[in-house]
């Protein structure tokens, strides 16, 4: 005679699990999407309202955390293993803003944060990206009519160095082109430019003032200040001199920063191979 027992179901072991969210830039978790989920199909959810999320009953098991919040960058945990009545997890979200002296990637290269204005930075190459004339031929000339300019906003800019969605970000803006008091050379007309280099204001304010151009139209043939250091950049890992968006004694000379950091206000011939830091704005 046969006896039919009842099967005892057992709950399989459940947990409770502690998400405790830091920011990298001690900003505010509130508002987090936090979402823990397995291969199963459990999934658990819920919204931050503080640094720390709790989930009820959850069951044993391997999970995976994702967390999004709009200003830090999606954050996915892959090893949450869940093998106790509590667990507890400690997560950092990364600040997705960008602040003035960051070191940024975009596009082909790694660029210094110069300024913020609004929604947009000013990013200039952290290395010497390219050696170049600033011009084709010995000639008078201005950034107005140079080949390098051409070159940076028209085949610099088309290169494989940016996404369609890069060139999206790059805003077009207008740069004043400044006379060489030492040398009363004239820097020409304003221009709309998408890529450019900097001029020497812009060299100055951002990379320290020593009060040097005050000294126009007096003062030596070059800058050489406590901030040299801080101009310097390499080229194929050696420091190099590179152009900047100032012309020379002449036009047919263009000013530069020297391998050492040194600013020549008389200038190199616009025919010599140059190294080049792109500068640009983009939209943050």
């Amino acid at each position: 005679m046969s006896m039919n027992i009842p099967y005892k179901f057992t709950e399989p072991p459940k947990s409770t699990v502690i998400i405790e969210i830091a920011t990298s830039d001690g900003g505010s978790a509130v508002g987090s999407l936090v979402t823990v989920k397995n291969q199963s199909g459990n999934e658990y959810q819920k919204k931050a309202s503080g640094p720390t999320v709790i989930f009820f009953d959850v069951p044993y098991g391997s999970f995976t955390v994702l967390i999004s919040h709009e200003d830090y960058k999606p954050c996915v945990y892959n090893n949450l293993n869940v093998k106790a009545s509590t667990v507890t997890q400690a997560i950092s979200l990364q600040s997705n803003k960008i602040h003035i002296g960051d070191l940024v990637s975009f596009g082909a290269f790694n660029w210094r944060v110069l300024d913020i204005v609004d929604n947009s930075a000013l990013l200039i190459c952290d290395t010497i990206v390219e050696c170049k004339q600033y011009h084709i031929s010995f000639k008078d000339i201005k950034w107005t009519h140079c080949w390098l300019r051409i070159y940076l906003n028209e085949t610099f800019y088309n290169s494989d160095y940016f996404s369609e969605s890069d060139r999206l970000l790059i805003k077009h803006v207008t740069n004043e082109n400044c006379d060489n008091d030492w040398y009363g050379t004239n820097g020409g007309p304003n221009t709309l430019d998408k890529i450019f280099l900097l001029g020497i204001d812009e060299l100055v304010k951002y990379y320290g003032d020593s009060g040097e151009l005050k000294n126009r139209p007096k003062g030596a043939t070059w800058i050489n200040d406590q901030f040299n250091a801080k101009r310097v950049a390499s080229f194929n890992g050696s420091p190099s001199w590179w152009w900047i968006r100032l012309p020379g004694i002449g036009n047919s000379f263009a000013a530069f920063v020297s391998s050492s950091g040194g600013i020549c206000k008389y200038g190199a011939g616009v025919d010599s191979g140059g190294g080049i830091r792109p500068a640009l704005w983009i939209e943050i």
